[in-house]
């Protein structure tokens, strides 16, 4: 007498088959990530690249007033008068609360 086993699961031509297709999608599935992050990288790299370019437009901008107002021999202030000189002058007192004149050895008779 013969003892005939059951049928391995997962044997014959039917698991095959779903193998080799869940094979195929696996590889669809990495392939489509690998392009989708490469798409997300290069993003990134082109907004850090207008970032970068920005800055640079920035500081050759900020050099290139500075070297003008070094040659132009002044700090950049203005006295009102367009000359642009950058000294003010002008008079000043001081003025002591709570003091009298007699009291403030100090003050000039």
């Amino acid at each position: 007498m013969s003892a005939r086993l059951p049928p391995e699961r997962g044997a014959g031509v039917g698991a095959w088959l779903t193998r080799v297709a869940a094979g195929i999608g696996a590889a669809v599935a990495i392939v489509a990530s690998f392009f989708l992050g490469f798409l997300v990288f290069l993003t990134a790299l082109g907004l850090l690249l207008l970032l970068a370019v920005g800055v640079a437009i920035r500081v050759w901008w900020l050099r290139r007033q500075f070297r003008s107002a070094m040659r132009d021999g002044g700090d950049g202030g203005d006295d009102g008068t367009g000359g642009g000189g950058g000294t003010i002058e002008g008079e000043y007192v001081i003025i002591r609360r709570g003091r009298s004149r007699e009291a403030d050895p100090d003050r000039e008779r």
